[in-house]
């Protein structure tokens, strides 16, 4: 899901290296519930071999309770993507989850141009 909001991006600006200086692309997987506790190895070595080696440096996940930033980043289901765009400052300038339609993907990029000339 998270691929339908990189690969514009990619597409517009470059990727790895080549990105724009203005902002980094990051994900994030976050896992609740026991499963990670009880078998924490077995979780890193999964999430190792589902993310391509070359994004490594942009990828990150998280375990533990994550209720607080759930609301305070709205979200509502933890069974989609969800995508932000935050500024320099740290605040919230643009948000979507699910998957990318042709036209939300074009607005963040837009979006993107917008901020990068701030």
């Amino acid at each position: 899901m998270a691929q339908t909001w990189r690969e514009p991006i990619e597409r517009h600006f470059g990727s790895g290296e080549e990105l724009h200086s203005a902002f980094r692309v990051l994900e994030l997987s976050v896992v609740e519930g026991w499963h990670f506790k009880m078998f924490p190895k077995l979780m890193k070595t999964l999430f190792k071999r589902s993310v391509d080696p070359s994004r490594y440096g942009q990828f990150a996940s998280f375990s533990g309770n994550f209720e607080k930033y759930k609301e305070a980043l709205g979200i509502k289901n933890t069974l989609v993507c969800y995508v932000y765009l935050i500024d320099r400052k740290g605040r919230i300038r643009w948000r979507a989850d699910s998957e990318a339609e042709m036209q939300d993907a074009l607005r963040l990029v837009e979006n993107l141009k917008a901020i990068s000339l701030e």
